[in-house]
């Protein structure tokens, strides 16, 4: 089962310079354009995720992303919004569903879908030492009063390790390093993983990686324009 990474809608980030603080790891100009570029285990890019802010208002941003293959065919995109409050950026974990769950949901006719959850959540302000919120999404979707598939994502233990020198394409930076552990359920599949984010205070997110539940790198994301 392959989810859409919890951190692939964050690894476009970056610092605009909006006097709304708590969006600083995003970009808040309209028409900007940010890409991701996916890598498995042995450092092949299998795809990338090419994102443009759509809308902005008040204290949120709408995003559209799409994601090409490594052949760059369309494997098709999503918007997603991400605000600001108190200080505190929050972002909807319904952005977090597995690929594979919503495929599902849409194929369903007159599916009737009950969502609940807690945000993810990142302070303006991060230090070494510092605990985040645990956040998590449940999805139920019914046919006719029958359930017919409840999907959970759970985010938990998240964690400012400390600072690490992390190098893209766009040159070496000293990041946070924030780590997390997550919970997918899809019906009877279950699927356990560790994250690994490498956050700049101005250049945003750089690089994700995720690790299977015996700690091993299953792939990693990085953010390559």
């Amino acid at each position: 089962m392959k989810r859409i990474s919890t951190f692939l809608l964050l690894a476009c980030i970056a610092f605009a310079g909006t006097a709304q603080n708590c969006l600083q790891y995003y970009p808040v100009t309209q028409d900007n354009k940010f890409e991701v570029t996916n890598f498995n285990n042995k450092d092949k890019a299998e795809s990338r995720i090419e994102y443009v802010v759509i809308n902005r208002s008040g204290n949120s941003i709408t995003y559209r992303s799409e994601m090409f293959d490594d052949k760059d065919k369309t494997m098709g995109g999503m918007e997603f919004t991400i605000s600001c409050n108190n200080e505190v950026l929050k972002i909807d974990m319904r952005n977090f569903i597995p690929a594979t769950s919503m495929q599902q949901i849409e194929s369903l006719d007159n599916a009737e879908v009950t969502v609940e959850g807690v945000d993810m959540t990142f302070p303006r302000n991060l230090s070494t030492g510092m605990k985040l919120d645990d956040s998590y999404i449940s999805m139920k979707a019914s046919v006719s009063g029958m359930t017919i598939l409840t999907t959970t994502v759970e985010t938990t233990e998240r964690k400012v390790e400390g600072k690490e020198d992390i190098t893209t394409s766009m040159g070496t930076f000293s990041c946070f390093k924030i780590t997390s552990k997550s919970n997918t359920k899809a019906g009877f599949m279950k699927m356990e993983s560790s994250d690994v984010l490498y956050l700049h205070p101005v250049e945003g997110f750089l690089r994700t990686e995720t690790y299977d539940k015996k700690g091993r790198l299953s792939g990693y994301q990085v953010r390559t324009k």
